[in-house]
């Protein structure tokens, strides 16, 4: 029986923003080396064979005893083999390595003669153990092999598996937004860096990396070692599966549909459980084995996902008015839809889709290789390439409606083209190589890029969005030349009823993301201290394409109108003003020479180093202690709203203070030092204690710089205007402004001060605030 009582005090006082070093890929193998007489010998020699690929490592125990074998590949099983001149070989087998938590194998090396020999054995090999270990100082959660591939999981996602973290609620953790975490696959960062979402593919609902690929994932919600850095929620690290000396491989293909779903539910069984229509087929294989034995090895994985879901389960009146809608039928008349869809396929060439019945697909592509050489018994290197590719469709979006919903409802219908299709899709690369150089130094250097492609596509082809209200509330006044508005109270009750075009978010809606990174880890064993040292760079550069109501929206009253508006378009194309008035109209204009969509350029830079001293003071307590220093700084700057110039605005000291946009945040030096330590109370390994302190520092959501870039009031300007038959129908896209005249460089007059309506981006206030304060206190007691 195990008993474990933990206290935790987590103490949150600043926010800081940067970005972060490669994280752990590997795991060690440490430990003391004694003779008889419980002497620390010096010299004795440990061999660690990784028994699955034959990869070797040596070392040798230093004065006080201790060994360390960095660099292991995560899992094993390994063998040990520790020889001393005079003494009996001492082999220990069945060695199983965590992804950054030490393994630690002590041994006691007895005459050749004698019989008896002990061995202690600690880490991930003996539970008992690997939660009473001098190498745990913060709070982290390991998930490995075996428990990826025999935990439930429909969605084959890594939520499904980050429950396991006490502290998690999906991918939140320690009460942070999701998307401060830092997520690293083999030292790649792998999260959603522009703050989209917490992960890559989040926006398509599907899985960045398949869970076949991965050999272990770890989860550091306050770690101290100074590495783990980038991140105020948690630090994720996952590493691939790589080949072995043996032919491996595995496939399997799952199916689901409502017919799996239960019709019962409750306490006593007896209440109904409606499912709506849906489909999924989630299949996949992975193989891996040598190219050369003990020498290089190979792993490909694949997997794949298609569902399909069904668009609305809403239906439109087919008794067209004649019996009141109940359920899911809507009061939008089946005649009143087929009439609206056969004029514009007719009168326009464009097909707004269909209205019910309709399906929205999901498809995910996900890929992995990796070569693994052991070019000799002092350098491994490690490549991996990873292939996601991902859509899904997503109904069109509600916002910037008159009054009320688009979507399929009791109150109003959508058509299907009114949607949209979205991509996420990533292509990387990442190369490590580790190297000892001798028994006192060894080395970890990681290159890598990311190229991550997001973008929108339109369905149906372009056409403006219009919604069609129910006329509740009918006009008396007539337009005119010379009367172009009406008061707002003779529409102010209309409610959505039927809505066709392009989704207004969509048209040239996109996000590169290339992100370059590199790091260099050189640890040095000197007695009882390991120092580490690194440096790294990162680079970010972002374009982000995003032109709401470019192609205009169009709000009239009622059926009738929009046919009287349509008709005189088709009539005058030319015409200078409505016949009829419009209950609003919306739309943006490019503000750069020839009209094309605006781009934010947004490029973000980072330098950092650290160093750190882990000190062990005798085998009952154990010290970390070192500082980080890290820089981030952006490239380039925004563009200047001469209007805001003139302005002035109150900081957060309540203080006048001027802002530019085209001031981005400034470089800062962050420094952050951490503390940790780990005490075995009565020196058995029944009761410990452990903690630490730490500053924290995480990367901002850089949607957010991308929006004072890009959305200042000089790429592009707009009108939005109500009850007016100022803007007559036009079905051209983009929107037709003919009083717009691009003037690049100057604000747009729907961007002047006078007329600024919220939300808009001035500026992001120049300096980085400080980072997060942790500290964390951990009692545990085993018994058994």
């Amino acid at each position: 029986m195990r008993i474990l009582r933990k206290f935790a005090l987590l103490l949150t006082v600043l926010l800081g923003t940067v970005a972060a070093m490669a994280q752990n890929t590997t795991g060690t193998l440490t430990g003391i080396i004694k003779d008889a007489k419980n002497t620390p010998l010096s010299g004795a020699s440990v061999e660690v064979i990784h028994e699955p690929s034959g990869s070797r490592y040596k070392s040798v125990s230093t004065a006080s005893g201790k060994y360390t074998v960095p660099a292991l590949r995560i899992g094993g099983p390994y063998k040990v083999t520790f020889t001393y001149v005079g003494l009996k070989t001492e082999t220990v087998t069945d060695i199983t390595i965590q992804l950054g938590e030490p393994a630690v194998v002590d041994v006691t090396l007895l005459d050749a003669k004698s019989e008896l020999t002990e061995v202690t054995v600690t880490g991930a090999a003996n539970r008992r153990a690997a939660l009473i270990s001098k190498d745990r100082k913060g709070v982290s959660t390991n998930i490995n092999s075996r428990l990826i591939g025999s935990l439930p999981t429909i969605r084959r996602n890594i939520n499904d598996l980050t429950r396991l973290v006490p502290q998690s609620n999906g991918l939140s953790f320690a009460g942070q937004d999701s998307r401060a975490i830092n997520f690293t696959l083999d030292g790649s960062i792998f999260n959603n860096s522009f703050g989209l979402s917490a992960l890559n593919g989040g926006q398509t609902n599907s899985a960045p990396i398949s869970l076949d690929a991965l050999q272990e994932i770890q989860v550091n919600i306050s770690p101290y070692n100074l590495r783990d850095a980038g991140f105020t929620g948690a630090s994720i690290n996952a590493v691939t599966k790589s080949g072995t000396n043996t032919m491996h491989g595995t496939a399997f293909y799952n199916t689901q549909n409502e017919g799996f779903v239960g019709t019962k539910a409750g306490q006593d069984g007896k209440q109904d459980v409606v499912t709506t229509a849906f489909d999924v087929k989630q299949f996949g294989a992975s193989l891996g084995g040598a190219i050369i034995k003990n020498k290089l090895f190979w792993f490909a994985n694949y997997e794949g996902e298609r569902r399909n879901d069904i668009g609305t389960t809403w239906v439109a009146d087919a008794s067209n008015g004649a019996v009141a809608p109940t359920g899911n039928v809507t009061r939008v008349r089946v005649n009143d839809l087929e009439t609206l869809k056969n004029y514009l396929v007719t009168n326009f060439n464009y097909n707004p889709g269909d209205y019910q019945g309709y399906p929205f697909k999901t498809q995910s592509d996900k890929a992995v290789a990796r070569l693994d050489w052991n070019i000799n018994d002092k350098h491994k290197l490690s490549i991996r390439g990873n292939l996601f590719r991902s859509k899904r469709d997503v109904g069109v979006s509600s916002s910037n409606t008159t009054n009320g919903s688009r979507g399929g409802n009791a109150l109003s219908m959508a058509f299907s083209n009114s949607a949209y299709e979205i991509n996420n899709n990533i292509t990387g690369v990442i190369g490590q190589l580790n190297s000892r150089f001798s028994n006192k130094l060894s080395n970890e250097l990681t290159f890598g890029y990311t190229a991550n492609r997001d973008f929108r596509a339109l369905k149906g082809g372009n056409f403006p969005m219009v919604d069609i209200q129910d006329g509740s509330s009918p006009l008396t006044a007539i337009p005119t030349a010379g009367n172009s508005t009406v008061p707002s109270a003779q529409t102010a009750n209309s409610l959505n009823y039927i809505s066709f075009g392009n989704d207004p978010f969509t048209p040239n809606n996109l996000l590169n993301t290339d992100t370059w990174q590199f790091s260099d880890n050189l640890t040095a064993y000197l007695g009882k201290h390991t120092l580490n040292a690194g440096i790294s760079f990162e680079s970010f550069d972002f374009t982000n394409g995003f032109t709401p109501l470019i192609n205009g929206i169009y709000t009239f009253n009622n059926l009738a109108d929009f046919y009287t508006a349509a008709n005189a378009y088709k009539a005058n194309p030319n015409q200078t003003f409505s016949p009829v008035f419009m209950r609003n109209y919306r739309a943006n204009f490019s503000n750069l020479p020839g009209g094309g969509p605006w781009l934010a350029t947004t490029r973000a830079r980072q330098w950092a180093a650290y160093i750190q001293d882990e000190v062990t003071l005798d085998n009952r307590f154990n010290l970390t202690y070192g500082i980080r220093f890290e820089v981030p700084y952006f490239k380039g700057s925004g563009f200047t709203n001469t209007e805001v110039d003139g302005f002035s605005f109150l900081d957060n000291d309540g203080k006048p203070t001027k802002l530019s946009t085209s001031n981005l945040p400034s470089a800062k030096l962050m420094i952050s030092p951490r503390i940790g330590f780990n005490y075995d109370v009565k020196g058995d390994k029944t009761l410990q204690i452990r903690g630490g302190a730490g500053l924290f520092t995480g990367r901002p959501s850089f949607v957010f710089i991308s929006n004072q870039v890009g959305n200042n009031g000089v790429l592009n300007g707009g009108v939005s205007t109500f009850n007016t038959a100022a803007f007559p129908f036009n079905p051209q896209t983009p929107a037709n402004y003919p009083s717009f005249v691009p003037n690049p460089g100057v604000a747009a007059s729907s961007f002047l001060l006078t007329t600024l309506q919220p939300p808009r981006t001035i500026s992001v206030f120049p300096k980085y605030s400080g980072p997060i304060w942790v500290l964390i206190t951990k009692c545990t007691k085993t018994s058994y």
